[in-house]
C-alpha cells in the first residue's frame, strides 16, 4: 500500500480525531470520535481520497471528483451539499485530519486593504455576518458576490482564491473576538480592560472602498450576437456588443429568465466599460451590460433609436 493512502477501516471502526480550527470556523472536538457508517463513510472515504483540506476544497478538481464519487446513477449530488456535509461531520468529529497526506494548501490571494473591506461588506449583505460564511461555500450566492466583486474592482480573482481570502478574513475577525473577549474576562467585574496597543505612527491611512459603478463609462452598444454560456455556473447569456469606435466587445450576462438569445440581436444596450475584465466560466466578459431586477428577472435598459453605438450615457 502506498505511504500516503489512508488504512482501510469498516464501519465499525473510529474516522479518526477531527481535523483543528480551520478556516470555516471554531468548533469543539470530541473526546471520543463517533463512529461512522453508510452515507458518511462513503462521503469520508471519498474526501480522504482526495487529500485536500476542507478548508482549501471549495472550487477545486478534487471537489468535483467527490462529487463524482458519490453519484447514484448518473445523478451527483451538488457541491453546495457535499461541503455542508463534510463540514457537519467536521463539527461533529467525524471527519480524520489528513496529517502528512494532504495536498499543500494554497494561500489566499493578497487583496490591499480597501478590497477586503470591500469583499467583507459583500459577504455580510449575502449572509448576515462573517462568522456565517460557510452557507456560501459553492452556492450559487457567491457566485454572484464573485461577479460583484469583479465589477467593484476590476479584479479577475477566480471563487477559489476569493473562496481563501473570504476564509482568511473569517479567522482573523474570530481570532480578533477572541481577545477582546479574553481582554474583558481578564480585567474582571470592576476593571477596566487594557487598552489595545497604539497602532504604528507611519500606518498607511485606508482608502475607501471604490462604489459600484462610481468610475464606471457608460455606454450604448448594440448587440451583434447573442448566445447561451456553455459552462456558467448559472445561466446566462453571452453578448457579442459594438461600441462603435471603441470596437466590440464581449460581456456575459444573466438575463435568461426575460430573455432569449435569438431576441437581442440589433438590440441597443447600456452598458458600462472601464471596470475591469472578468471571467465567467472561462469566457472572458469585457464589460457589464446593465438591467434592473424586475420580479421576473433582469430586464435590460436600452436606448432610443437615434443614439449610436459608443454614445456616452449620462
Amino acid at each position: 500500500m502506498p505511504p500516503n493512502d489512508p488504512p482501510s477501516r469498516t464501519p465499525d471502526e473510529p474516522s479518526g480525531v477531527s481535523e483543528n480550527v480551520g478556516l470555516f470556523g471554531e468548533e469543539a472536538e470530541p473526546p471520543t470520535p463517533p463512529r461512522l457508517s453508510g452515507a458518511d463513510l462513503q462521503l469520508v472515504d471519498a474526501y480522504v481520497a482526495q487529500r485536500r483540506s476542507l478548508d482549501d476544497l471549495p472550487y477545486t478538481p478534487e471537489l468535483d471528483a467527490i462529487t463524482r464519487a458519490l453519484a447514484d446513477g448518473a445523478t451527483a449530488p451538488a457541491p453546495q451539499d457535499v461541503l455542508r456535509r463534510l463540514l457537519n461531520l467536521r463539527k461533529a468529529g467525524k471527519l480524520p485530519a489528513l496529517g502528512d497526506s494532504a495536498l499543500p494548501a494554497t494561500s489566499p490571494a493578497k487583496l490591499d486593504p480597501a478590497h477586503e473591506r470591500a469583499l467583507r461588506e459583500l459577504v455580510e449583505d449575502a449572509v448576515g455576518k462573517l462568522s456565517a460564511r460557510d452557507r456560501l461555500a459553492a452556492a450559487p450566492e457567491f457566485d454572484r458576490l464573485v461577479e460583484r466583486f469583479q465589477a467593484t474592482t476590476g479584479l479577475e480573482t477566480t471563487p477559489h482564491d476569493l473562496w481563501r481570502v473570504v476564509a482568511k478574513l473569517g479567522k482573523r475577525s474570530a481570532s480578533a473576538g477572541e481577545t477582546a473577549q479574553a481582554a474583558l474576562s481578564s480585567a474582571g467585574p470592576d476593571k477596566t480592560p487594557p487598552a489595545p496597543p497604539a497602532p504604528p505612527a507611519a500606518a498607511a491611512p485606508e482608502v475607501p472602498r471604490p462604489e459600484p459603478l462610481a468610475e464606471a463609462d457608460l455606454r450604448v452598444g448594440v448587440v451583434l450576437s447573442a448566445r447561451r454560456h456553455p459552462t456558467s455556473r448559472d445561466p446566462a447569456i453571452v453578448l457579442e456588443i459594438d461600441l462603435g469606435p471603441r470596437g466590440v466587445v464581449t460581456s456575459s450576462s444573466q438575463i435568461t429568465d426575460l430573455y432569449a438569445p435569438q431576441d437581442l440581436t440589433g438590440r441597443a444596450v447600456v452598458v458600462a466599460a472601464g471596470l475591469g475584465a472578468r471571467r465567467v466560466g472561462g469566457i472572458k466578459s469585457q464589460v457589464l451590460t446593465l438591467g434592473v431586477p424586475t420580479p421576473g428577472g433582469i430586464a435590460l435598459l436600452s436606448a432610443d433609436a437615434g443614439a449610436k453605438p459608443g454614445d456616452p450615457v449620462f
